[in-house]
């Protein structure tokens, strides 16, 4: 069985234990939407449906809409909707890939019980517990780097301005252009001059 195809069996799996999921992926059946991995070659095809989506390595159609990032970024954008490093490209129908991106973010699942299934309802219990933690401390820990960046860029290389200084900055900026209009309006007033004499 090929990969992709494990890989729709599976995130089927998933969609359909959220039917709120499973109606909204109706609304947009047989729409064509390509994601790109950059600087990777993964390329694929979901075409969503009522009983799902599936994943083609391929299409003769061409898609509704096209989304290219990194695959951290893309990872991102479908499903925590934090904001990408800048490497996300969307092509073509925006809203079709706002509609998308909505579905995949909302969908809702209980992941202990999918779990108790498998180890027992306490052990679920404990592993949701230390997973929710983890996913908690993951986000702090992504913001915290976000500012000690910030931070650096901005005190230690001088390399970004607080807000206060690009204002100041751009208003010498004004005040010079209007200097050069006037010392360019004198030096005409003053070749005009030379020229009468």
């Amino acid at each position: 069985m090929r990969l992709l195809t494990k890989v729709e069996q599976q995130l089927n799996k998933l969609i359909r234990l959220d039917q709120d999921a499973v109606k909204r992926l109706s609304a947009i059946s047989g729409q064509i939407i390509l994601l790109e991995l950059l600087n990777t070659e993964f390329i694929v095809y979901l075409v969503p449906s009522g009983s799902g989506i599936r994943l083609l390595s391929e299409s003769r159609e061409k898609p509704g809409v096209s989304i290219r990032a990194t695959p951290g970024d893309m990872i991102a954008y479908l499903l925590h909707s934090r904001q990408s490093s800048g490497s996300l490209e969307i092509v073509g129908d925006v809203g079709l890939a706002q509609t998308f991106q909505s579905i995949m973010q909302d969908i809702e699942m209980d992941w202990e019980e999918q779990l108790a299934v498998w180890f027992g309802d306490s052990l679920a219990h404990q592993m949701g517990r230390m997973f929710r933690g983890g996913f908690d401390l993951l986000q702090d820990t992504h913001h915290k780097f976000q500012q000690d960046i910030s931070e650096y860029l901005r005190f230690e290389k001088n390399l970004s301005l607080e807000k206060s200084e690009m204002a100041e900055f751009i208003n010498d900026v004004d005040i010079l252009r209007n200097d050069v209009e006037r010392l360019k309006l004198r030096v005409e007033r003053l070749r005009k001059s030379e020229k009468l004499n």
